[in-house]
């Protein structure tokens, strides 16, 4: 075997084909094309070899560069992204439709260019997507949301002036109405868009700016409260003279709201009195202002009561001067007269406890009726059989805690209906065995029910009687202690013996028997303990509450701007001694006010003003511009402050009771800015045709900035 091994692995070159025209076969070399280069020997050692080497090399690049060249054209190319916005390339992925994608279109029934990428670059692959018909539709829905948005660009940024006005009136309304307001609101304005007036369209902008949220509507509420507040304070500041009134009550969510009022001269000379502000009077309690590392650990309930006493009373004051303080006002402060024969009432009933069970045992036979209908028919039945005089609910009243003077109404009730409602209470414990109306009986039909009974008919009413006086427009306080003295000395004098021996007559007819000794004796002894102490009691009581510097005060008022003592024969006398105390009271020069009152005395019965009513009286005194404030000062200066002082706080009780009505159970979550504005707007407000809604916009608008305005004039 003539081959070598070396040889064998040699590696063969393969012939190469003759350029066309030139048939010899042979290379640059003369070497024939059928050539075996050995690879293993150093090119040196063959001749014409490393040149034949390197022209093989540069074949096998050539080759290689071609390949790479033709990988290359596979990929992806910016350049058909021309005219098509929605090809989308991502690295290493593919090719989506970024329209297909955004309005879910599958071509050919696949998820190919929607969720799943195309991997076949090629510009065929392209435009026969571009045919297809879920593409098409897709790029139809895009131009269609382009033409909304550019609709939507094109829209003015002004909101209707018209629009926000009525938009206003509308929430106006129904805050002045006492309708929840949040709820209702957009509702009303769906409401108006059915009959013709589309306010919503008018105000809205797109889905984002609508204005009917509960944000909105609030800032909106605040405004027109706004607006009513400003005017209100502008006219107490411009009044020569003004007094403040406040009160509180407990609303339904058990929160004690303190309401402030504002009693003022206006520029015709007429006594005002406007709602300013309703508060929290408790809003927050100083036990929990301590370390909350110690709280709730060691505290004595004591303590607790202690703390919460403070600050009913540190609280109230605090906030009322926060309040004064913060809007410049300054006040006087004289306590109501209603409250003082009230709380002089409750004080005395106090200390009997025969008084405390009765009211206890009046408070049962109000819930032992009006907690069932057929109890309180039974009952209606029975006082028609015995033809006793109906009152006017029907039904027996219940005593109110607030409202101490109260009980003498509840007991006038209970008394012409007495025998009436001890057989309804007989027959239910009778046929029913019910054991409640068996212990009423019992309790009822006792001598000391009865004599108590008898006891606050003839008393409490009167001195009612004189708190609903008190309440009036003016009062003479000169006469108040008079008019009690008289009618309290006639009360302790009265003899109870007739008309308890009445009521027990027609109750033994009816076979009510009611519990005694001796009749006359136990009456005689109910008298002794019971009804001249009590009386006594509500005398000292009354006196230590009317007889104090606030007082004499008032009487001095009283006196001196009532046009009739100006016609008595010492009048110039008393006049100067009511003067002096109120010029001491309220800073005024006191020899300026002295010398001016034998000059008014002479005018006022010369011109016949002493037969005018002290409430015309006053307001002549008071009118501005008059011949009284010019050649008067001093004392048409203390008229204003007289006619500017509130004798009660009616006005304060009115609002707690439309309170009642903004704040009911199913809106018990009101916030206290929030009820603030609708009772204001419920009180004070305008009606709807007087109210200018075009300055409440103008608040809302420049509150703070915000994205679209409003063109306001």
């Amino acid at each position: 075997m003539s081959q070598t091994i070396t040889s064998f692995f040699k590696r063969k070159v393969p012939p190469k084909e003759p350029k066309q025209g030139d048939g010899s076969g042979l290379d640059s070399c003369g070497t024939s094309a059928d050539v075996s280069i050995d690879t293993t020997q150093p090119a040196a050692e063959t001749g014409c070899s490393s040149a034949r080497a390197t022209d093989v090399a540069a074949g096998l690049s050539e080759n290689a560069a071609k390949k790479k060249k033709q990988k290359l054209a596979t990929q992806f190319k910016p350049e058909w992204r021309e005219g098509r916005p929605w090809l989308l390339y991502v690295e290493n992925q593919g090719m989506f439709c970024s329209y297909c994608q955004k309005h879910n279109k599958a071509p050919y029934g696949r998820n190919v260019w929607n969720k799943k990428p195309t991997v076949r670059f090629r510009l065929e692959t392209i435009k026969d997507h571009e045919k297809s018909a879920e593409h098409r539709d897709s790029v139809r829905l895009e131009l269609t949301k382009s033409k909304n948005i550019a609709t939507e660009l094109t829209k003015p940024t002004v909101i209707s002036r018209d629009g926000m006005i009525q938009a206003f009136m509308c929430l106006y309304f129904l805050a002045k109405n006492n309708i929840a307001h949040s709820t209702n609101f957009p509702k009303l304005l769906e409401l108006e868009a059915l009959l013709g007036e589309d306010i919503l369209d008018k105000i809205s902008k797109g889905q984002t700016a609508k204005y009917t949220s509960k944000m909105a509507i609030k800032e909106m509420l605040e405004c027109i409260s706004e607006v009513i507040e400003t005017d209100i304070l502008d006219n107490v500041r411009k009044s020569d003279s003004f007094s403040i009134m406040f009160d509180e009550t407990t609303d339904v969510s058990v929160i004690e709201q303190f309401v402030i009022h504002a009693r003022y001269i206006d520029e015709s000379g007429n006594v005002e009195a406007k709602f300013l502000k309703i508060l929290d009077a408790l809003a927050k309690n100083e036990v929990d202002n301590r370390d909350p590392r110690t709280s709730g650990q060691g505290t004595d309930m004591n303590e607790l009561d202690v703390g919460i006493i403070k600050l009913n009373a540190d609280k109230i004051c605090s906030t009322v001067t926060k309040y004064l303080e913060d809007n410049e006002l300054d006040y006087v402060g004289e306590h109501c007269a209603a409250h003082k024969l009230n709380l002089a009432a409750k004080q005395s009933g106090k200390d009997f406890p025969i008084i405390q069970r009765f009211k206890r045992v009046l408070a049962s036979l109000y819930a032992f009726y009006s907690r069932s209908a057929v109890r309180d028919k039974g009952r209606s039945v029975v006082q028609e059989l015995l033809s006793e005089t109906l009152n006017e609910s029907g039904k027996i009243s219940n005593p109110a805690e607030t409202r101490w003077l109260s009980l003498g109404e509840c007991a006038v009730k209970l008394k012409n209906i007495f025998t009436s409602v001890v057989v309804s209470l007989e027959r239910e414990a009778e046929e029913r065995a019910d054991t409640t109306a068996a212990g009423l009986v019992k309790l009822m039909t006792k001598l000391e029910f009865v004599a108590t009974l008898f006891l606050l008919c003839e008393v409490l009413p009167t001195v009612n009687r004189l708190s609903t006086v008190f309440q009036g427009a003016r009062v003479n306080f000169a006469d108040i202690n008079l008019a009690l003295s008289a009618t309290l000395n006639t009360k302790k004098n009265l003899d109870l013996t007739p008309s308890v021996a009445s009521l027990v007559e027609r109750c033994n007819a009816q076979g009510i028997s009611i519990q005694c000794k001796d009749l006359a004796q136990d009456i005689a002894d109910f008298t002794t303990s019971v009804h001249e102490p009590f009386i006594g009691q509500l005398m000292e009581n009354i006196e230590a509450r009317f007889t104090d510097s606030d007082t004499d005060v008032m009487a001095s008022f009283s006196y001196a701007f009532d046009p009739a003592s100006y016609a008595s024969p010492n009048a110039e006398e008393l006049l100067c001694q009511h003067m002096e105390v109120l010029c001491k009271q309220f800073a005024i020069p006191r020899d300026q006010a002295i010398s001016e009152v034998k000059d008014l005395i002479f005018y006022v019965t010369g011109s016949g003003h002493d037969s005018l009513g002290p409430k015309e009286f006053l307001s002549t005194l008071t009118a501005r511009g008059s011949l009284y404030s010019t050649t008067f000062p001093s004392i048409s200066k203390l008229a204003t402050i007289y006619a500017s002082l509130p004798p009660h706080t009616a006005d304060c009780e009115r609002d707690f009771s439309r309170v009642k009505l903004i704040k009911t159970n199913i809106r018990n979550r009101m916030g206290e800015d929030t009820l603030d504005c609708l009772l204001r707007i419920s009180v004070e407000g305008p009606p709807i045709k007087e109210f200018d809604f075009e300055r409440a916009a103008r608040i809302w608008a420049e509150k703070k900035p915000r994205r679209y305005r409003v063109q306001l004039s």
